[in-house]
């Protein structure tokens, strides 16, 4: 289909600054249990004499602001088998490493 990798990821990992300041970062070293930072357009439109609303979104860019552990990707795989009834409760896998703290998703 000639499809390519998306290129606009960068590590965020020492701090958000401007694209031209940080280094981009291989969409194929992303890993389940990183945490991410994803920057997008949002659209939403309605064909004319239409009642539905439909929405999409370009994808902007990527950052990588903390590296997911093996306990993260354990913790993402528990938190996506079967129906997931609560992802966004308080309980949501949330860990505490130094100064990142990661939501698994």
């Amino acid at each position: 289909l000639g499809y390519k990798p998306f290129a606009e990821v960068y590590d965020a990992t020492g701090g958000i600054r401007h694209k031209d300041e940080m280094k981009k970062y291989a969409a194929s070293q992303l890993n389940k249990g990183d945490l991410l930072a994803v920057e997008l357009t949002v659209k939403k439109w309605s064909a004319q004499g239409e009642s539905a609303e439909h929405a999409s979104y370009d994808l902007k860019g990527v950052l990588l602001l903390c590296k997911g552990t093996a306990t993260d990707e354990i913790g993402v795989d528990n938190a996506t088998a079967g129906p997931v009834k609560n992802a966004f409760s308080s309980s949501f896998y949330i860990r505490k490493t130094g100064l990142c703290y990661a939501a698994l998703y």
